[in-house]
């Protein structure tokens, strides 16, 4: 197990426009999201995540995060 103090905090948060879902590095606050809930919380190769949205996901858009935040984190973690 990976000690807290050598793992990077990422917030991440699902930004609703219509029928479109986009994933945004940040806190709700900055979005305007005064009701956000945590959607999930992992960690990854020494990344703490925590995804944050302000409504409920259809099928299809949780594919859509899904995909946006699996390449996201990998291009972070080869950074660290």
């Amino acid at each position: 197990m990976v000690e807290p103090d050598h793992v990077a905090q990422v917030s991440m948060v699902i930004v609703h426009a219509d029928q479109d879902v986009q994933l945004c590095e940040g806190y709700p606050n900055e979005y305007g999201m005064d009701e956000a809930n945590v959607y999930v919380t992992f960690v990854y190769s020494r990344l703490y995540v925590t995804v944050w949205t302000a409504g409920e996901l259809e099928p299809y858009q949780r594919r859509v995060i899904s995909h946006q935040l699996l390449e996201y984190i990998k291009g972070k973690s080869l950074i660290m």
